[in-house]
């Protein structure tokens, strides 16, 4: 791995967010600002590992279970690194830089996980944006629960993640409230997010501007609130939601106005819309799951009808 000069993430700092972002280069830093290049990558993502070494890189990537993974390879080993970790799941997408593009166009017909070829890193730093932004939309799995099952003895694994987010959506709001939990959230995410300018500069702001009325807003400003809580939803981290009650109480409370303004209004029926991306397993199981009861394991953002 490339020495770390700065307070960029090891291996063995524990992620707090859904995706891991490897740069993979065996030339790494011999034509271009190494430290510039860091910083612009972890406002994308704030956890970047870079490995200049191959086998180092393949390990850590076959260690990764609880994120996916964004790979960006250059170099002359690229492509062997290609070859033997393609097939593992976690890896989401793929990012050829610094690479003769038409040498190489034909690697997008060989493998679907390539998003592209860049040789500008403009180009590189925008598609990968666009990814994080679509496989967000991808980490917001649904729960389901039969009604018709034998309470005591027949839940099945998904309707137990079912009861799961309704219990935590009624513990959380019965917790007292007071400014500590929001001073002990703001001091972790600053130990978390050290070096990150970008971060650093959004968790002042929040510190220094936040009202309860605006968790809705700041939620779906998809920053490092809305990173951390959707990862500690995913691994149902009760310690990591713990730290962010406050504000989870806060987003619950102002969705709940939300909808008792919607039940005052002259409008019975709101028809809202939501894009994802589904791989097949999770469509069937949706198939599957018709008339049941189902739940998303968070608040997501919608739009309404005109």
């Amino acid at each position: 791995m490339l020495k770390n000069k700065s307070l960029l993430k090891t291996p063995e700092d524990e992620n707090k967010e859904s995706i891991t972002l490897i740069r993979f280069d065996a030339s790494f830093g011999l034509h271009e600002d190494i430290e510039q290049t860091k910083q612009q990558l972890r406002y994308l993502n704030d956890y970047l590992i870079i490995y200049t070494d191959l086998d180092e890189s393949i390990r850590f990537i076959q260690s990764i279970t609880k994120e996916k993974i964004f790979l960006i390879i250059s170099g002359s080993e690229a492509l062997q690194l290609l070859s033997q970790i393609y097939s593992l799941h976690q890896l989401d997408s793929i990012f050829i830089f610094k690479m003769k593009k038409i040498q190489y166009e034909y690697l997008l017909d060989e493998y679907s996980k390539i998003i592209g070829i860049y040789d500008d890193f403009d180009d590189l730093y925008q598609s990968i944006e666009e990814q994080i932004n679509l496989v967000d939309t991808q980490l917001q799995t649904f729960s389901y629960f039969d009604k018709d099952q034998k309470i005591m003895n027949d839940l099945s694994k998904t309707s137990n993640e079912f009861l799961w987010y309704q219990l935590f959506n009624y513990v959380i709001k019965q917790l007292p409230k007071n400014q500590q939990p929001k001073e002990q959230m703001i001091k972790i995410c600053k130990q978390y997010y050290q070096g990150n300018l970008k971060q650093l500069q959004l968790i002042d702001q929040f510190q220094d501007e936040y009202q309860s009325e605006d968790a809705i807003q700041c939620y779906l400003r998809r920053s490092f609130i809305y990173q951390f809580i959707n990862k500690a939803l995913i691994t149902k981290d009760i310690d990591q939601l713990h730290i962010f009650q406050f504000f989870i109480n806060d987003l619950s409370q102002n969705l709940e106005h939300e909808h008792e303004k919607l039940l005052s209004s002259e409008e019975k029926i709101l028809i809202v819309y939501r894009g994802t991306k589904m791989n097949k397993e999770d469509f069937d199981k949706l198939k599957e799951n018709q008339g049941q009861l189902m739940s998303t394991n968070w608040k997501k953002s919608i739009f309404c009808s005109d």
